[in-house]
């Protein structure tokens, strides 16, 4: 019995990933309508949960970032889940590339910037 329950749960669960990119659209009109237009969700990890996004500028790669956990809530809505955890803005123009190893830095030059949201002081962390 408990594997059927199990299994009924398992069912109901979007699948990884193709609901958050398969939704991208109305989950960025959620955030500003202007959004769809200007920024595509090209991956999704479902075992870190990292959503990639891809702006077409780099005047809303920089609006995105500070919004990113606004990003995470509005998707997770969605989707009725709490997949997605962070969100990482690539360059413009970047195809979308694996997800981090955890002992990998966000801060090595070169690598996509990634955010987790706001730090522990409330203000978001420093690209360098």
């Amino acid at each position: 019995m408990l594997q059927s329950l199990m299994a009924d749960e398992v069912g109901d669960l979007p699948a990884g990933g193709g609901s958050v990119l398969d939704q991208w659209p109305g989950i960025a009109a959620a955030i500003s309508p202007a959004l769809p237009e200007h920024v595509q969700a090209v991956a999704f990890h479902a075992e870190s949960g990292l959503l990639d996004l891809r702006p077409d500028s780099s005047a809303y790669a920089t609006q995105l970032r500070p919004i990113s956990a606004r990003i995470v809530a509005a998707a997770n809505e969605t989707v009725g889940t709490a997949a997605v955890r962070t969100v990482r803005v690539l360059v413009v123009g970047a195809t979308a590339v694996n997800a981090p190893d955890a002992k990998q830095s966000h801060d090595r030059p070169g690598t996509p910037w990634r955010s987790q949201g706001r730090s522990r002081r409330g203000t978001p962390p420093l690209r360098r």
